[in-house]
């Protein structure tokens, strides 16, 4: 039986991260899931279909052939918020997962839970890249509006879990939902405040704004 022998030079087909890293007619969208994690690449964009930030239920309805899995809309891979710019108020957070890597796509961003559509709702959601969490429209996490009980299991519709304190002392553990004003919030829990949680690196901290009810 025949063999090669030697070294020589092989083409190999370089993930990217955004579109501006492909051709011209390209769009930075197959998702490909390998033993190293998963990656995206560049493939030519359909003839026809929904633009970024367009409505959708499969891939095949947008230009990118790629569908949002939460959102239903049309996406591509981003590394920023910067490469979503074409669907004004589309943020760049992670999407696609595996057990030690991520693809970020764009999503539609919100600040609060009047600015999605139903049944979305306005969810925390993790942007790996900016080491920060962002909120952004899509499928409830669970039913437990704000203000249920999270101390024992989180069943919160956003995902979201406070912890209240006051004198380092452990006072409640609810369920909360993002805000800009106390109008934005349920009656009980018209506090809007701004919360630190530890940033999705482990180090540092991010910063959101969420509802809460008076501690005094």
């Amino acid at each position: 039986m025949g063999g090669l022998s030697g070294a020589f030079n092989v083409c190999v087909v370089a993930p990217c991260t955004s579109t501006t890293q492909c051709e011209a007619g390209e769009v930075c969208s197959d998702i490909v899931y390998g033993v190293a994690g998963v990656d995206a690449f560049c493939r030519l964009k359909q003839a026809s279909g929904g633009s970024l930030g367009a409505a959708c239920q499969s891939g095949a309805e947008c230009v990118s052939q790629l569908c949002n899995w939460s959102s239903k809309t049309c996406t591509e891979a981003c590394s920023g918020d910067l490469d979503c710019a074409a669907s004004p108020g589309s943020v760049c957070v992670d999407a696609y997962h595996s057990a030690s890597d991520y693809v970020q796509t764009c999503t539609p961003g919100c600040d609060k839970a009047s600015e999605c559509a139903s049944p979305m709702t306005c969810v925390i959601a993790t942007d790996t890249a900016g080491d920060r969490y962002r909120f952004t429209c899509a499928p409830a996490y669970g039913t437990a509006p704000t203000g249920t009980d999270c101390s024992s299991q989180n069943l919160c519709a956003t995902g979201l879990c406070l912890t209240n304190m006051v004198n380092n002392q452990v006072v409640d553990h609810i369920c909360t939902q993002p805000c800009e004003t106390a109008a934005d919030c349920p009656v009980g829990y018209g506090n809007c405040i701004d919360v630190e949680m530890t940033a999705p690196s482990g180090t540092g901290k991010s910063l959101v704004r969420v509802c809460d009810h008076p501690l005094n």
